[in-house]
C-alpha cells in the first residue's frame, strides 16, 4: 500500500471564525467615529443651507431698495428666491440695517425636523450650537419682528 498524498485546501472552521471575529471587533471600533463623521456632515449641511436663505434675504431686501417699495425687514424663508426645494424647512430671517454705517445684520430662525437655529446673527452659525427642536418661532409673527 502507498502513501495516499492529502491535499489540503481550504481554511479551517476555527481560522474563519477568527477572522470574522477580528472584522467584527473592527467595525465596532470604527463605527462610532463613522457614525460621527456622518452627524457631522448633516450639522454642516444644515448650516450651509442656512447661508443660502441669508443670501435669498440679502438678494430680497436688495430688490426692495431698488424697487424702492416697503422695507419688509422680516422675511419667511418661504418668500425667499432660492434655487432649490427646500421642503421641511421652516423659520423666517430679520433683517437689521444699521442707520450709521449702513451694513445689514441677518439674524435667522430656521428648522428642518431634525435641527434648528433660532435668534442667531447669520455670523454666529456653528454646527456644534444647533438645537434639535423641531419648530422654531417665526420672527416675522413677533411684535418685535418686523421692525430694524
Amino acid at each position: 500500500m502507498g502513501k495516499t498524498k492529502l491535499n489540503k485546501k481550504g481554511f479551517t472552521l476555527i481560522e474563519l471564525l477568527a477572522v470574522i471575529v477580528i472584522l467584527a471587533i473592527l467595525i465596532l471600533l470604527a463605527m462610532p467615529s463613522v457614525l460621527n463623521i456622518m452627524e457631522n456632515a448633516r450639522k454642516n449641511a444644515f448650516i450651509t443651507e442656512a447661508q443660502s436663505f441669508v443670501k435669498a434675504a440679502n438678494t430680497k431686501y436688495a430688490q426692495n431698495v431698488l424697487d424702492k417699495t416697503e422695507d419688509d425687514l422680516c422675511y419667511d424663508i418661504t418668500d425667499l428666491p432660492v434655487d432649490k426645494d427646500f421642503n421641511g424647512y421652516s423659520g423666517s430671517i430679520k433683517v437689521a440695517i444699521d442707520k450709521d454705517t449702513g451694513k445689514a445684520t441677518y439674524t435667522i430662525w430656521l428648522s428642518n425636523g431634525d435641527y434648528s437655529i433660532e435668534n442667531k446673527k447669520s455670523t454666529e452659525l456653528k454646527a456644534e450650537e444647533l438645537g434639535t427642536a423641531e419648530t422654531v418661532s417665526n420672527a416675522c409673527d413677533n411684535s418685535s419682528g418686523g421692525g430694524a
